[in-house]
């Protein structure tokens, strides 16, 4: 018989899983040209990214996206909160010239989930 007491599961998310550079923008339409796109960084942070999850890609699939990633960064309770309307840069070589838009925001107490798709999808 096992007196342990209760098993706590540890956060799979910490302060050092938070390593990829991650960057927010605000995209604009400077330009009468169609892909020309001005970006204003508003946050830059560290973030963990991985692969979704199934009940990531039931959100997904509800938004019509066949490909996307999950990011979770620090919750800054308002110095920074996140909009769909934000366009997000992860600084890694999986990454490199790839701009993702938020699908989905879900804030926790110590960290923010998002949701992302590529620009293109």
């Amino acid at each position: 018989m096992n007196n342990q007491g209760p098993v706590f599961k540890k956060n799979r998310t910490h302060t050092g899983t938070l390593k990829t550079p991650t960057f927010f923008y605000n995209a604009h339409n400077e330009s009468p040209e169609p892909n020309s796109i001005a970006l204003e960084e508003v946050y830059k942070c560290f973030g963990e990214v991985y692969e979704p999850s199934l009940k990531d890609n039931e959100i997904m699939n509800s938004h019509d996206v066949k490909e996307g990633l999950t990011l979770i960064i620090r919750n800054t309770h308002g110095e920074f909160i996140p909009t769909l309307d934000h366009t997000v840069k992860i600084y890694h070589d999986f990454y490199k010239d790839v701009l993702f838009k938020i699908i989905n925001i879900s804030p926790q107490d110590k960290f923010i989930k998002l949701i992302l798709t590529s620009e293109g999808d």
